[in-house]
This record gives structure tokens, C-alpha cells and sequence, in this order.
């Protein structure tokens, strides 16, 4: 009998990573807050991460955040361009109804990367 390989995902939180994102980009005070709170390794989409990082480097050097900024940033760090592109960090923004809540979806955040660390199955390559 053949085995069915089962393609497991860690415990993740796809809109509370895409909200910390675009929480971020719409209001400088978000910035600090997720600072405080997360990790570029927090999040279980990469792109995010990368993301995340990049902002904290605009906002550490003094820089403002915006989407111009953030695009110019990312293809200084020769990011792939479906990740750098105004359409998809744009879109971003769009999602989020408000950046007030951005501590609540830093912490869902963190909520799941604890989770995925204690997973069965820890430490396998992520999106």
C-alpha cells in the first residue's frame, strides 16, 4: 500500500501577518509597537518577514515608511519583485481596516510561532 504524504502546515495566521504589515506601513506609532513585539523569524511567511525587516531598517535610520520608501528599500535588498512590487504592498494597506489594532495582531502573531515551535514537525522549511 502506498504511503499518502500529507503536507502539514505549522499553526500560522496569514491575515494577522498580512494586518501587522500593513498596520505598519499606514501608522509610524504601529511601527514601534510591533518592534516591541516581534521578530523578522515571527512570521511564517517570508514575505512578511522580509517585509517587516525592511520597515524596521527604514524606521531605525530615521527614514519614513511608506509604500515609496518601502518599494525603494526592497529592491536595494534585491527583493523579488512580487514582494517589492506598489500592487502587493499596496494591497496590504488596503486589507486593513485599521491600524489600531495592531497589537493584537503582533501578539496572534507571536501566539502562533509559539505554537508552531512546540509543533510536532518544528524547523521544516516554511512559505
Amino acid at each position: 500500500m502506498e504511503e499518502t504524504l500529507i503536507k502539514r502546515v505549522m499553526p500560522n495566521s496569514l491575515e494577522a501577518e498580512q494586518s501587522v504589515i500593513g498596520s505598519m506601513i499606514m501608522d509610524q506609532d504601529a511601527i514601534v509597537t510591533a518592534m516591541e513585539i516581534l521578530l523578522q523569524e515571527d512570521f511564517y511567511h517570508k514575505q512578511y518577514g522580509i517585509l517587516f525587516d525592511a520597515m524596521i531598517e527604514l524606521y531605525s535610520s530615521g527614514q519614513p515608511v511608506d509604500l515609496v520608501t518601502l518599494q525603494n528599500k526592497l529592491k536595494e535588498k534585491d527583493v523579488p519583485q512580487e514582494v517589492s512590487s506598489l500592487e502587493f504592498v499596496g494591497e496590504l494597506v488596503r486589507a486593513v481596516p485599521t491600524s489600531a489594532n495592531v497589537k493584537y495582531y503582533c501578539n496572534i502573531v507571536k501566539e502562533k510561532f509559539h505554537e508552531a515551535e512546540t509543533h510536532p514537525g518544528h524547523g521544516r522549511d516554511r512559505e
